[in-house]
C-alpha cells in the first residue's frame, strides 16, 4: 500500500494519542482509522462502479509507475497456505 507520507504521519500521530489520552475514542491503534475509512471508501467504489458489489478479488495488484519520494510503501506479503495430501 502507499500512503502519502504526511497523511500517514498524522494519522498515526492521531492513533498514538487517542490510544494514550482518549480511551472513550475507540480508538487503539492505526487500523482504528484506517479500516473503517478504507471499508467506507470501498462501498462508494462499489455502489459507483459496480452496481453496489464487491469488486472480484485478486492476489495481487499489477506494479505501477514508479511512485512520488514523498509515499511510503508497505509492503503486504502473502499468506501462505499449507496444502495437506491425502494419505
Amino acid at each position: 500500500m502507499n500512503f502519502d507520507r504526511e497523511i500517514l504521519d498524522r494519522a498515526r500521530a492521531a492513533a498514538t494519542y487517542l490510544a494514550r489520552n482518549e480511551p472513550g475514542s475507540g480508538i487503539r491503534s492505526l487500523a482504528d482509522i484506517v479500516n473503517p475509512a478504507v471499508a467506507e471508501r470501498v462501498a462508494e467504489l462499489e455502489a459507483k462502479f459496480n452496481d453496489g458489489q464487491p469488486f472480484q478479488p485478486v492476489f495481487r495488484m499489477p506494479p505501477a509507475d514508479r511512485r512520488p519520494d514523498s509515499e511510503v510503501t508497505l509492503d503486504a506479503r502473502p499468506i501462505r497456505r499449507l496444502s495437506i495430501s491425502p494419505l
